[in-house]
């Protein structure tokens, strides 16, 4: 049974440090990939010839930009590709498997010239350029006047999107007969929308509660700065035995370093003292992120107690609607603080959910988003001296964590949850869609918040406890575990990360995830008993380990 879904390769000898990048940018790590389509009895529409000569250009179509480049196909649209990046096997590992091997007819692939690195804005006129070159020689006559929207793949097309967006409506004035179509947010607040120091100081100076900060970067992340910073937040133990930093940490003191452009919780780290946090700045300053760029600074954050929360919406001229709201399983396992295990859409009858769509439009106006998609991360605080586990949702107060100008990441796994548990109402890849190319379908979505929820819905994250080798021959996972997980009434799809023979750690990311599994009922007992039963056997009996 298993053998007809499962496409494995084997590669053994795989380091942790290998192992720990599997979900994005893994060094040398070949994937093992399942057609999660068929996993989840849905077959893609047949590709078919273009209907329109109209093109949306994609920045970056990784991860869930692939399926927003898939949406824009089947709509009929021609694609084109820009990226900030050169091409690479990791990359091409970002890509939902059934979208691998030619199934995105890109009418052209246009990277950024190394002599335009330094220059964003230069950079996108030099693409702008290639852009009408390769689409005239692809057959598209009216070249860029046949751009329609372009749109954010991921986290690290955010810049470069819009930047470029505004270069080809400055190239559509006096060529077009009427106002550029494409759509844009302005290159003026793309730091703030990207760089999560920026980003918190312009929420902070809308009048919006959000993280108190240090940026450490350049000669701000010597010592002296950084517990400058932590000693006037926080103040200083005034009893210690000496005047080592570890003795000046007040008691309940917590904080978080984690570096300035990043995604998927990489490098964050939970320091509950001084000299702790000056060994983070040192450790991540000068390294690469799991995105492969070069950490110029971290962040030094104070610690937000309370649950956290994603808001994913999607805007058109400004107005807001959120297609859902997940609440995180965030633990501290593996000795880790911050690993999330799963994660579950709530529906506007869960009291939290109000408070998350206000703050989230809040954020959102300040950061001036006012076209395409956003992935935001909440925390609901209790009150200060309060106890984490408050019921009562008025006494919270949202904060933010950080918000992407890009859909939901994942590879789009997390679709198919929401189509079923928000059912008929279209996901936020859909509706970000439409926002660029159909804003009349956009007003028709009659909802400002998450749409009722008709089922509930969950991703289990595939946890690993310990380090070893797993098994080379016969997988990674005990087919008797995997079959157990796939019978269950909840099941729609999963995927596994690891690879046979790889050396593996314990996971303390989302990087060193050993897979997921998604999982629906209209049942929500049902949903959370399942959801119960995957995490018992990531625990004992999923991973089949190498015996020498």
């Amino acid at each position: 049974m298993l053998n007809g879904l499962v496409k494995a390769t084997s590669f053994a000898g795989l380091t942790q440090s290998q192992a720990l990048r599997r979900k994005f940018l893994g060094s040398n790590f070949v994937r093992q990939d399942l057609n999660i389509r068929i996993l989840d009895n849905q077959y893609a529409p047949p590709i078919q010839a273009p209907t329109r000569n109209e093109v949306v250009v994609v920045v970056d179509a990784i991860t869930t930009g692939a399926c927003v480049a898939e949406d824009a196909q089947l709509r009929g649209y021609r694609i084109a590709h820009v990226t900030s990046m050169a091409p690479s096997p990791e990359l091409a590992n970002m890509v939902p498997g059934h979208l691998k091997g030619g199934a995105l007819k890109w009418l052209c692939v246009i990277g950024i010239d190394e002599e335009n690195e330094g220059s964003m804005h230069d950079a996108a006129d030099d693409i702008t350029m290639r852009l009408q070159l390769a689409l005239v020689a692809a057959g598209i006559d009216a070249g860029l006047g046949a751009v329609v929207a372009v749109v954010p793949g991921a986290e690290t097309g955010v810049k470069l999107s819009d930047h470029v967006q505004e270069s080809v409506i400055r190239a559509h004035e006096g060529v077009l007969a009427g106002p550029s179509p494409v759509r844009t947010n302005g290159s003026s607040g793309s730091e703030a929308r990207r760089e999560k120091y920026e980003m918190g100081e312009t929420v902070r100076s809308a009048g919006v509660r959000a993280v108190k900060q240090f940026r450490a970067i350049g000669a701000d992340a010597a010592r002296e700065p950084v517990q400058a910073f932590l000693e006037a937040h926080w103040g200083k133990r005034e009893d210690g035995a000496d005047d080592s930093a570890a003795d000046q940490t007040p008691v309940g003191f917590l904080a978080v370093v984690k570096p300035l452009e990043s995604a998927g919780s990489d490098g964050v780290t939970k320091c509950s003292s001084f000299e702790e946090v000056h060994r983070a700045v040192k450790k991540l300053v000068g390294g690469r992120n799991a995105l492969g760029q070069r950490n110029e600074g971290v962040l030094v954050q104070e610690y937000l107690r309370g649950t956290e929360y994603v808001v994913d919406s999607a805007t058109s001229n400004g107005v807001h609607k959120t297609t859902a709201v997940w609440r995180y399983d965030r633990r501290a396992i593996n000795g880790a603080g911050f690993v999330c295990c799963g994660q579950a859409i709530l529906g506007p009858e869960d009291p939290e959910v109000p408070i998350l769509i206000d703050y989230a439009a809040r954020v959102l106006d300040a950061l001036a988003f006012a076209h395409g998609p956003s992935h935001m991360e909440v925390k609901l605080l209790p009150p200060p001296g309060g106890p984490d586990d408050i019921t009562d949702v008025q006494l919270l107060t949202p904060c933010l964590v950080e918000v992407g100008a890009r859909c939901h990441g994942a590879e789009g796994f997390w679709m198919s949850v929401c189509d079923e548990g928000y059912a008929p109402h279209p996901n936020q890849e859909r509706l970000s869609l439409d926002a660029y190319v159909n804003t009349p379908a956009f007003d028709r979505a009659c909802f400002p918040g998450p749409p009722p929820r008709v089922a509930s819905g969950k991703i289990k994250y595939l946890i690993i406890d310990t380090a070893g080798a797993l098994r080379n021959e016969g997988g990674p996972c005990h087919a008797e575990a995997l079959e157990e997980i796939m019978s269950l009434a909840s099941y729609r799809a999963h995927e596994i990360f690891v690879i046979p023979g790889a050396i593996v750690g314990p996971t303390i990311d989302c990087f060193s995830w050993g897979g997921c599994v998604k999982l629906c009922n209209a049942d929500d007992a049902v949903c959370d008993a399942d959801y119960a039963r995957v995490e018992e056997l990531c625990h004992n009996g999923l991973w089949a380990w190498y015996e020498s």
